[in-house]
């Protein structure tokens, strides 16, 4: 690993201290989870070693044939099987990309995290030296040839000859070397990827017992991780080689830590690219009129024109929403997406909100398990520069397509929101709908209107929620109107046979009040449509001051399973009330706000439905679940009463909690 004589006693005593002080940290760091206060995962000693393990690293070749050792084949074989048996790994060396940095050799993406490294430990008076980068199989071919003949010495007063090596009798000297020292071609030094350090003044041995070690080791090695190092041979691990040494680092990069590793090598992105703006700024909270847009789709990480791939565990990005499909370049205070999560790693979620604010304790979208497709309206204030943030708490691919947005303005005649009682304007399960089940590939058309008693000439858009439910398994449904494209985008996906989802859906509708839902080819489905409000067209009379759009910086209203009030599960077939103005900037006069409601922990398959206390409770459903334990998210735009409270009807005994994303002016 590095270029020494063989360790003292002394100092080897002095690597089991720090093996029997750090090991219990590492075994205990076994049962943390990654939280969403976490910038990085915890990884345990096996996980350390094994994230270098399964990389292909950029500028290395495969060494192929393992090198020589002594340049006899039987103690070769012999040495080989003795080093492979402690868990040493051929390994890949540098070819291209070298670069010297402080008198060594390292690959250029390690050179300059490096330097990124050693500037950040001198801010916080550390000085850190690096003593040994690159090293070549020949090199590593001389330094344990020469520990081998040391150790001979030590033992048998000469080297051990290549019979005797080749027969087994220097077994127990080869183990003892191997302790602190690799055959060539095993050597993570090899790579160009590794790095040997201590604190100027120190030996390599002692390096465990400063502050620099200190520095870099605590909380899981947060400041390694930060620059893209993780411990090369830490304690906790198995069968890895060598005993653990404290000053060995090696570079994988951020990205590649966050997402554990998963997907290979994962590139740092450009610091253009990832960095969120330095200025800090509350988005636009002026009142705001709604555009409904052609539907376009903004990213999909699935695809190579993505400004991104895979969002991996506790990874954030930003996005430039200014400016995608209608969206103009300026005076944007919000948008209207569909986000969807696909293809999840693990269960977890996505948090959306304005670039350039600190990151909300809200979520956007739910998933509850590996390879889940669920989406959730959003609607989220626009930040610095027209960006909007994405964190996910575990692996996945986002879709995001954009249906609208917010500009800014005092008075208006179209765009303002109008609530209405909420109803029930279709339902394929029931004898009112004589065409029934929506089979794969079909269009069903919706008078949404007509079924709501509102006119064409008043509506720009409409409030719906759509269910699918019965489904033959996964696929997707799109709602648009006749004498519109879909654009290509989704509002309501299902990923298993039998599933019961619903999404809010915001949408233009056609001359005729009508608006298509269109089923994907991949399977059939029963579809229900509730009609929670509308907004307003340019002929649409009243006051033009009311019914326009007040963006807040997300924030939670109320969680039932916290110790505020409402506190405690919803039980089956109760109902329960939440004060929600004035409350998390929803102001007392609020004609209605926008919600983002989150089921968690159903006692089994149901819904809830959310509605002004003060009213009776309409038979319509927000949020369904399909199965026990679930957690599941809905938008909705739901009307404040006087009393300023929403009440919650579960059908089955659940949490819920809701969070705040703006209000609509009296």
């Amino acid at each position: 690993m590095h270029r020494r004589k063989a360790l003292s006693m002394r100092r080897r005593l002095m690597i089991f201290a720090f093996m029997a002080a750090v090991v219990p940290l590492l075994i205990a760091a076994e049962t943390r989870r990654v939280d969403a206060s976490e910038p990085f995962p915890v990884f345990t000693g096996d996980e350390f070693t094994d994230l270098f393990g399964g990389l292909d690293l950029p500028g290395t070749d495969p060494v192929g044939t393992p090198p020589s050792i002594t340049g006899d084949g039987d103690a070769d074989s012999r040495i080989r099987s003795i080093a492979e048996g402690r868990g040493y790994e051929l390994r890949p060396e540098m070819v291209a990309g070298v670069e010297w940095i402080d008198g060594e050799e390292l690959h250029g993406l390690v050179a300059d995290a490096w330097a990124s490294l050693r500037s950040a430990a001198a801010r916080d008076g550390i000085d850190l030296e690096l003593v040994s980068g690159y090293r070549s199989v020949d090199d590593q071919r001389g330094i344990f040839r020469t520990e081998l003949d040391s150790e001979g010495t030590a033992r048998i007063g000469r080297p051990y000859t290549l019979s005797e090596i080749a027969a087994g009798d220097a077994d127990s000297a080869i183990d003892s070397v191997l302790r602190y020292h690799s055959i060539p071609g095993y050597s993570k030094h090899h790579t160009g990827y590794a790095i040997d350090i201590t604190m100027q003044g120190f030996d390599l041995s002692d390096f465990a017992d400063t502050r620099g070690f200190d520095w870099l080791s605590a909380d899981n090695y947060h400041n390694a991780k930060q620059h893209g190092f993780v411990p090369s041979y830490p304690p906790g691990a198995r069968d890895q080689g060598p005993v653990p040494e404290p000053w060995e680092y090696v570079w994988v990069g951020k990205r590649t830590i966050i997402c554990r590793g998963e997907g290979g090598f994962q590139p740092d992105l450009d610091a253009d690219e990832s960095a969120v703006p330095p200025e800090r700024a509350e988005p636009a909270g002026g009142p705001s009129r709604f555009v409904p847009v052609d539907a376009a789709r903004a990213f999909d990480t699935r695809t190579d024109d993505s400004p991104h791939g895979p969002l991996c565990a506790g990874e954030e990005f930003d996005f430039r929403i200014a400016g995608i499909g209608q969206v103009p370049d300026n005076g944007v205070s919000a948008v209207v997406l569909n986000v969807t999560m696909t293809e999840t790693v693990d269960p977890g979620f996505v948090t959306v909100w304005p670039t350039g604010t600190p990151r909300p304790t809200v979520s956007s979208v739910n998933a509850t398990r590996s390879g889940q497709t669920v989406p959730n309206l959003v609607t989220v204030p626009v930040g610095v520069e027209g960006r909007i943030s994405f964190y996910t708490l575990s692996g996945t691919h986002l879709i995001a397509d954009v249906f609208g947005y917010y500009e800014e303005s005092e008075t208006a005649q179209a765009g303002r929101m109008r609530t209405v009682n909420p109803q029930r304007v279709a339902d394929t399960r029931t004898p009112e709908s004589p065409e029934g089940f929506v089979e794969p590939g079909d269009t069903r058309r919706i008078d949404v209107l007509t079924a709501a008693d509102l006119s064409a000439d008043d509506v720009s858009a409409v409030v719906l929620n759509l269910t699918a439910t019965q489904s033959t398994g996964p696929g997707f449904v799109t709602v648009t109107p006749h004498d519109r494209d879909g654009g290509g985008t989704s509002n309501l996906n299902v990923d298993q046979p039998g599933q019961t989802a619903a999404n809010l859906v915001i949408t233009p509708v056609a001359p005729d009040g009508t608006v298509d839902l269109v089923v994907s080819p991949h399977n059939g489905t029963h579809l229900i449509v509730d009609v929670f409000g509308y907004f307003t067209s340019d002929g649409h009379g009243g006051e033009p001051t009311s019914g326009l759009f007040v963006p807040l910086p997300p924030e939670r209203t109320f969680d039932t399973r916290s110790e505020s009030e409402p506190s405690g599960q919803i039980g089956g077939r109760e109902t329960m009330t939440a004060l929600v103005a004035p409350a998390a900037g929803i102001p007392a006069d609020a004609a209605a706000a926008v919600f983002n409601l989150t089921v968690t922990g159903p006692s089994g398959p149901g819904h809830i439905t959310a509605w002004p206390s003060a009213s009776d409770q309409p038979e319509v459903s927000n949020v369904n679940v399909t199965e026990a334990g679930e957690t599941r998210a809905n938008a909705a735009i739901l009307a404040v009463d006087d009393t300023g409270r929403l009440a919650v009807f579960s059908h089955t005994g659940a949490h819920v909690l809701a969070d705040v994303f703006g209000y609509y002016t009296p």
